[in-house]
């Protein structure tokens, strides 16, 4: 049975490993931005110059730091998704749900208490998140 190893999101910055452990592809977007409503609401949306990479073997120089980098961007994002979910639980459970201007910071910190609290927590998990995938972004580049 064939072993597989992934990480990170594709639509921003992951790797997988193509043949069985043995080499892997690597890729990350520049940086990331928030897109707070329309499309893709509520995940970090590419925004930058984009970088892959095919046909890495674990063994190459920087690859270790890069897959690393993107397992730190996995894990802070989710962290980041999970202080967001938070909020909009507050957001709700406070009959604030249905105010599109509450779907953002700017109006979590307006309505004040436990929102504004979750509003700073959800603005510094995003900010580390498009930390890591920037440092994932430039070991990825050094490979």
């Amino acid at each position: 049975m064939p072993m597989n190893d992934t990480g990170g999101l594709p639509w921003l910055c992951h790797y997988y490993s193509t043949n069985n452990l043995q080499s892997y592809a690597i890729a990350s977007y520049e940086s990331m931005n928030y897109n707070w409503i329309g499309d893709n609401n509520s995940h970090g949306e590419p925004q930058g110059a984009h970088v892959f990479k095919s046909g890495i073997s674990r063994t190459q120089p920087g690859f270790v730091m890069a897959k690393n980098a993107v397992d730190l961007f996995d894990h802070s994002y989710a962290s980041f998704r999970q202080a967001q979910y938070l909020m909009l639980a507050e957001a709700g459970s406070s009959g604030f749900a249905g105010a599109i201007f509450l779907w953002s910071p700017a109006g979590w910190i307006l309505a004040g208490g436990g929102m504004a609290v979750l509003a700073g927590v959800t603005i510094n998990n995003f900010n580390t998140a498009k930390k890591d995938m920037q440092k994932a972004y430039t070991y990825i580049t050094q490979i």
